[in-house]
């Protein structure tokens, strides 16, 4: 799956890694990729449309590992088909049906090891089976379900970018080429990518690094050589040489800087054509503008905003346009990057990233968001992933240890304590009885300051026969009168 030999190319921007690193962070998982290898153990059943559990069992194996690491975890299913790979996808699906008949003649004639190839090769995600996964795990705590708008690398990817998961595990290499941080790759080797380390570590890759920035390093030199989105890749160009041509220019403008490949690289039976240099563009595009879904703002939008039009474009599309009817320049952008996927209404986008069936009526939804949502889940407003959040705490930490001078607090005692002899008898005296300030009667004033003046007598006789019978002096004898009990 993903971009064909890419993973043992960026081998030096990987490391060997293990899950456990993310304990307590959020994850998101690639479910897709876990239903493949879930679905070759049941692909007799599914393959004959057979009801089976194997594959639910084998991808909860993998959730649980997570949860018992205390992550906190968003499933990411694939949505609908991708406009950019419909001539692929296509193909795929003939042969899928062919392996299925290839396979059901083998079995008839006893070739069973045969048989059991054919199915693996005809193996396909079916929206029932993304349905029974679901409603396997929709009561799950800590766990969310989001069914992307299309393909699960570009939702994985605005995931991360966005802060709502803190890595992605997946088995799809593609996600390098979406600029995603963090990759944790599994059943290949484990690996962990950055994609800053990815531009150091190419070839020339310091060079390109400066020009052009990570994302290109990572995206365009694999769109070159690889077919994706229904873009064919230039014979005798490989990763190496696409990373050499893209590291040697400084140029951006791919109208203008396709066509010197040949020359870059000596090659000069090549021939880029302009069929071409369409389809690379629409391959980038796709990448850069593929439709996703915000669980925060329940909207589907474009991975990174469509481009606003330049003034020259502007200018002749306002001098070619017809009185009659003026297109919106929001929906012209929309039909001009339709191949990267249509953005549907709020209550469409919602109802499809829950994993409801949007092209059945809304009374056959089975999955609704939980009132109200809780807190750790991706669906709310307040949500913020784990990692943000051990983050966020660790920065207030340690600004409060700035604050303090230390990493610890000492705090004053609100009351002066005094250490008094254990014979020392002590007489708890009121020199403040309580006054009403509030009360307006004269009498009542008069009596307060009567009784004042007693307690203020009987207290100077106690610290009288005090001095006499201690034999010390005034003050250490009201020192001792004055100890309050806390």
């Amino acid at each position: 799956m993903g971009i064909q030999n890419l993973l043992p190319f960026v081998k030096k921007a990987c490391r060997q890694g293990n899950v456990s690193e993310f304990a307590g962070c959020s994850v998101a998982v690639d479910v897709s990729c876990l239903l493949h290898r879930g679905l070759f153990g049941c692909m007799e059943s599914v393959a004959q449309g057979k009801k089976t559990t194997f594959y639910i069992h084998y991808v909860s194996k993998h959730i649980k590992a997570l949860l018992d690491l205390g992550c906190h975890v968003v499933m990411v299913f694939d949505g609908r088909p991708l406009p950019a790979k419909k001539n692929t996808n296509d193909e795929r699906r003939q042969r899928r049906a062919e392996n299925v008949k290839a396979a059901e003649l083998l079995l008839s004639e006893g070739k069973i090891n045969e048989a059991v190839d054919k199915f693996k090769r005809a193996t396909s995600i079916t929206p029932e089976v993304v349905e029974s996964t679901i409603e396997h795990f929709r009561t799950y705590k800590n766990v969310d379900v989001i069914v992307s708008p299309y393909e699960s690398d570009a939702q994985l990817a605005f995931l991360v970018n966005e802060g709502l998961a803190d890595v992605v595990v997946t088995e799809d290499s593609d996600l390098i080429a979406f600029g995603c941080e963090k990759v944790q790759f599994i059943l290949t080797y484990v690996a962990l990518h950055g994609k800053n380390r990815l531009a150091r570590n190419g070839p020339q890759g310091h060079a390109q690094h400066a020009r052009t920035g990570p994302q290109q390093v990572s995206r365009r030199p694999f769109i070159s050589f690889d077919m994706h989105y229904g873009h064919a890749g230039l014979p005798g160009i490989g990763l190496n040489k696409a990373l050499s041509f893209f590291s040697k220019t400084s140029r951006t403008d791919l109208k203008t800087l396709l066509p010197r490949i040949p020359n870059y690289l000596n090659m000069s039976k090549l021939t880029v054509s302009k069929e071409f240099i369409e389809e690379f563009i629409r391959a980038e595009n796709t990448f850069i503008h593929q439709v996703i879904f915000d669980p925060r703002q329940r909207c589907q939008r474009p991975l990174t905003p469509y481009p606003c039009p330049r003034k020259e474009d502007q200018k002749r599309s306002d001098e070619n346009d017809d009185d009659d009817f003026v297109m919106p320049d929001e929906s012209k952008q929309k039909s001009e990057f339709s191949y990267a996927g249509e953005v549907l209404s709020s209550n469409l986008a919602v109802r499809l990233a829950l994993g409801n069936q949007i092209e059945k009526s809304v009374i056959t939804d089975k999955f609704f968001l939980p009132s109200p949502v809780p807190e750790w889940s991706v669906w709310s407003d307040r949500f913020e992933s784990c990692g943000k959040r051990k983050r966020r705490l660790e920065e207030e930490r340690k600004r409060e240890e700035k604050k303090c001078g230390s990493a610890f607090r000492f705090d004053s005692p609100s009351k002066k304590r005094v250490k008094l002899d254990n014979s020392a008898a002590i007489d708890f005296i009121d020199l403040e009885p309580e006054i009403d300030l509030n009360s307006d009667s004269k009498p009542k004033e008069e009596e307060q300051k009567q009784s004042f003046k007693k307690t203020s007598s009987q207290s100077e006789n106690v610290l009288e026969k005090r001095v006499q019978e201690n034999g010390t002096n005034p003050v250490s004898a009201l020192g001792h009168m004055l100890v309050k009990a806390e």
